[in-house]
């Protein structure tokens, strides 16, 4: 190597052969690579990184975290998808997750309701979502936990409002998510999932508008009633899938989830768009729709997106 050296500067030196440097460098690190592969048996070495990358020998981080790499840098932000499971894969942290391609397919329900996605959400953020419908070239996703933990529906009690604040609040947050669909919709009027009424005097029944509200253009929105009933939601404790309402304070006492939020003990669930007569529909921490009130100081918003696959 010495030698090797030796004859690199005296190239430099006379300007003969300066892409040599490159070169040689190359092959000297290739040599050591080699070398050090062959030293590090298949069980001394142990990787796991935050978004679940591990491998037990080098040919096995190479080749994962080059896959990892094609993801981070594919045109829809996509870090990695994992398939949900309630025992063994719920917040997409557990290490027992399974690694799901299927965001690669543009066919309608590829992605089953559920399924984790680790989203690039601009270029310094990636944020955590559960797929709430997957329509064949998009997904729409609902954030893990809270975007904005704690905010009024609106401030004046009044339903005719709408949800003037949490939207507000909402739409602030989310403005730097460039990598995510741009979303134009009108409340009474924009279908979400399969229907576009506001008041819903029962969680099952969504039949007129009890408030409207001008186009929105925005990167999130909030929940509807009905995509929740899609789920499986009702007025029973527990109905609704657990990602559904993992993540609140006080979650753990009332159903099984296992990530529960104690960082502020007022978040007890979140809003949806919808109404009833005389209160605000919304997911309750025990993992079911319930109402309350406008101002009620103890729920959230968790940002709603479209992504394109």
């Amino acid at each position: 190597i010495l030698d090797i050296v030796k004859w690199v500067v005296y190239n430099v030196r006379k300007r003969m052969l300066i892409f040599s440097i490159g070169l040689v460098i190359g092959l000297t690190l290739s040599g050591i690579v080699t070398c050090v592969a062959a030293v590090i048996s298949a069980s001394s070495i142990k990787y796991t990184d935050t978004y679940n990358i591990s491998a037990t020998n080098v040919q096995d981080a190479i080749d994962k975290v080059s896959e990892r790499v094609k993801n981070f840098n594919s045109k829809n932000n996509i870090v990695v998808a994992y398939k949900y499971n309630d025992a063994t894969c719920v917040s997409g942290d557990e290490t027992t997750c399974e690694v799901s391609d299927c965001y690669k397919t543009k066919t309608a329900n590829g992605c089953s309701s559920g399924t984790i996605i680790k989203f690039r959400v601009n270029s310094k953020e990636m944020k955590t979502f559960y797929v709430l419908h997957d329509d064949g070239s998009t997904m729409t996703l609902q954030q893990r936990e809270n975007t904005i933990e704690i905010v009024s529906w609106n401030t004046t009690e009044k339903i005719a409002d709408g949800p003037s604040l949490a939207l507000s609040e909402l739409a602030e947050a989310t403005a730097t998510w460039e990598n995510v669909n741009t979303l134009s919709y009108t409340i009474g009027t924009t279908t979400f999932k399969n229907n576009s009424y506001s008041g819903c005097n029962s969680y099952n029944l969504c039949n007129k508008n009890t408030y409207t509200l001008s186009k929105k253009n925005v990167k999130a929105r909030i929940i509807s009633l009905q995509e929740l009933v899609d789920l499986g939601c009702t007025t029973t404790a527990g109905s609704c899938p657990i990602y559904i309402y993992n993540f609140t304070y006080g979650c753990s006492s009332y159903s099984s989830c296992p990530n529960e939020i104690y960082t502020n003990k007022n978040n007890w669930g979140y809003w949806t768009i919808n109404t009833s007569d005389t209160g605000i529909w919304l997911v309750n921490r025990r993992g079911y729709v319930d109402q309350s009130g406008a101002t009620n100081p103890n729920r959230g918003v968790r940002a709603v997106v479209t992504i394109s696959k």
